[in-house]
């Protein structure tokens, strides 16, 4: 199994209009993050055709994080990349948050340090978790009370 975060392009037009910002946006994050992310052996693909797509590092990879059209997923297994993976999902989300939709095996609080970035690198805007939160009663799933 392992970690893993999931996303669902569900309106591909609102998509491409906020595709060249987040592309741009995802230089920030990683400039930020201070952790070095690669695809295969060379610098991440940062491409507004292309769209996003890296690794960790080394031993601090796992699956490549691929974002441009569609869906997709990406085993982190909580190496130090997820946090860039968490902040790029956020910003997305923040971007368009209509035109994706994004599940993770972690909770909203295991997300506080990607929000903590995404709130530093644009403050003053909304930031909500971006799945419904399943809460564990016995062996129940319930949507967590807000």
């Amino acid at each position: 199994m392992g970690y893993s975060h999931s996303w669902h392009i569900v309106d591909p037009a609102s998509w491409r209009n906020i595709l060249p910002k987040l592309v741009e946006d995802s230089h920030e994050i990683i400039e930020t993050a201070n952790i070095r992310v690669q695809y295969i052996d060379s610098r991440p693909i940062l491409d507004r055709e292309r769209g996003i797509q890296f690794n960790g590092s080394g031993d601090d990879g796992c699956e490549d994080f691929s974002l441009s059209n569609g869906a997709g997923i990406c085993k982190t297994n909580r190496k130090p990349y997820d946090l860039v993976v968490c902040a790029i999902l956020l910003r997305a989300y923040q971007l368009a948050p209509d035109a994706i939709k994004i599940s993770s095996d972690g909770r909203w609080e295991e997300w506080e340090e990607a929000r903590m970035m995404v709130r530093k690198l644009w403050p003053g805007t909304t930031m909500a978790c971006p799945w419904e939160e399943l809460e564990e009663i016995g062996e129940l799933k319930v949507l967590k009370a807000s």
